[in-house]
């Protein structure tokens, strides 16, 4: 994890005002400028009630029985008090919740800084609190974890009856790939293998890699994550749950129904 990094719940604060990642200024920098145009249609509106200022498309469509709240962190957010903006805008003024106790109880996913986009949970018992909070934008990036290989069921039963494998069959399984998902804006999620789908030579290889689930979309419901796909053309449908357990910058940690997994960022390094 790198240095400075960490979510610091006491002894320091949990926003921070820059992104540890320089290639994501520009993502950054248009949530900002974003929030100031909010903020600007939200004085323009409340001084003049005749503005010709139209709202602007919902960006975030909510399913049925979802009672997540959308928002941008305000300037003034604190380790006790969250100010947001709601989205989509609807002329409100900007809306303000307790986020101490969701803090201490680990509800806080992600690190927000002034402009990021928030799903926000209330208090089932009070809403003057938040439940729980997921920074979106720390979520949206590029998702890794290594994988080995297993041997082929008829190949497996082949290495059983040898007292030691082959030198061959040793390297084959100790070869590592990275396996992983990018989560971008807009609830657009692309699966990533390296490039190895589908490649014919390997069907007669001894070895065979995890599956990796073709996700297409997220969405956030009711403080989950929902990952989805739904392609007749591909004959691929496929919808998951998972429950966070941690998202930091460099980490993210989801409790699917057969288990948890966890997975690192892969940052690319910037092209001269």
């Amino acid at each position: 994890m790198n240095k400075g990094s960490h979510i610091k719940i006491e002894g320091g604060s949990l926003f921070r005002t820059s992104h540890p990642y320089p290639t994501l200024t520009n993502t950054i920098m248009r949530k900002t400028i974003l929030l100031l145009l909010s903020v600007v249609a939200m004085l323009l509106t409340g001084c003049n009630q005749q503005s010709p200022l139209t709202k602007p498309a919902p960006v975030e469509t909510r399913a049925e029985g979802d009672s997540t709240l959308y928002g941008l962190v305000c300037d003034g957010s604190n380790d006790t008090l969250l100010i947001f903006l709601r989205t989509p805008y609807q002329g409100d003024d900007p809306d303000t919740l307790y986020i101490l106790n969701a803090i201490r109880r680990g509800e806080v996913f992600g690190q927000p800084r002034v402009g990021d986009q928030l799903a926000i949970m209330r208090n089932d018992t009070d809403s003057t609190s938040a439940r729980r909070i997921i920074v979106t934008e720390d979520l949206q990036g590029q998702w890794r974890f290594q994988a080995h290989p297993t041997l082929r069921r008829h190949v497996s039963f082949l290495a059983d009856s040898m007292s030691v494998p082959t030198d061959s069959l040793r390297r084959l399984l100790n070869t590592v790939r990275e396996f992983g998902y990018d989560i971008k804006d807009e609830n657009v999620m692309r699966p990533f293998d390296g490039g190895h789908r589908n490649l014919g030579y390997e069907d007669n290889s001894p070895i065979e890699w995890p599956k990796l689930k073709r996700y297409r979309e997220w969405h956030i419901y009711n403080g989950r994550l929902i990952l989805s796909a739904n392609d007749t053309l591909r004959n691929i449908q496929l919808s998951d749950t998972a429950d966070f357990v941690l998202l930091r910058p460099d980490s993210l940690v989801l409790r699917f129904a057969d288990g948890i997994k966890s997975y690192y960022r892969k940052i690319e390094a910037p092209t001269q």
